[in-house]
């Protein structure tokens, strides 16, 4: 039935491009794609509801690349970070300087 497969679609939209959202920590990308979602789901034309389905997946491909590439930079400060400390000749760790050339 057509209430089944909306709601099937309902279902699919919000585990695949709004749940993720949520882990991310920005608000404002959940609820812009929820929105979009939303318009999907409101909308009968099945070529208008093509269209928007492709807008919704290069939004969500671009938070995607967005959070993707922080979590590399923060990785990559982490290990960074780390080999800005040594231990001496008594076992304590001491702080270095970072060269900030290497950032």
């Amino acid at each position: 039935s057509t209430e089944t497969t909306s709601s099937l679609l309902q279902k699919t939209l919000q585990s695949w491009m709004v749940d993720p959202l949520v882990h991310w920590g920005d608000p404002t990308w959940m609820e812009a794609m929820q929105s979009k979602v939303q318009a999907i789901l409101a909308e009968d034309d099945k070529e208008r509801k093509s269209i928007l389905c492709n807008e919704a997946y290069s939004v969500f491909s671009q938070y995607e690349n967005v959070e993707a590439t922080s979590i590399l930079e923060m990785v990559l400060w982490r290990g960074k970070l780390k080999r800005g400390w040594s231990s001496n000749d008594h076992g304590i760790n001491k702080r270095q300087a970072l060269d900030r050339e290497e950032c």
